[in-house]
């Protein structure tokens, strides 16, 4: 029914280009969406969706689910943010959208390496383990 991006803003400003996205993806797909700028609190409901940046509110969120014995990828779906080992075992998985780690310190190296600096896109995929 909804799909939720909770960006708690305890250390930076969300990207622009983020929040931008994933709102001209929701009008472009019809999905009713909401963009909540503070930890989650509260109950999850049936039918929603919830994408989260921080992992203290992925725990909140699982917690709220599991208390409501709501099923993970069928009743409440979660999809996270950049990828942790924790996230391979948290249930059966939690999906994650997540920049590629090594690729990003190996060109970060490259460039301490020659002095070069420059702005480079560093590629992220989605990991489906079936909690959306």
């Amino acid at each position: 029914r909804k799909l939720i991006f909770i960006f708690r803003n305890t250390v930076t400003d969300p990207p622009k280009e983020i929040i931008s996205g994933f709102e001209k993806f929701c009008k472009k797909e019809k999905i009713s969406y909401e963009v909540q700028y503070k930890p989650f609190s509260g109950k999850v409901q049936k039918g929603e969706g919830y994408l989260v940046v921080d992992d203290e509110d992925l725990v909140s969120i699982i917690i709220s689910l599991k208390e409501q014995q709501f099923q993970l990828g069928k009743d409440v779906g979660i999809i996270s943010y950049n990828e942790t080992s924790l996230k391979k075992v948290i249930g059966n998985g939690i999906s994650v959208i997540s920049t590629d780690f090594y690729l990003m310190g190996k060109n970060i190296a490259q460039m301490i390496l020659s002095g070069k600096r420059e702005c480079i896109v560093n590629p992220s995929a989605f990991n489906d383990r079936g909690s959306f």
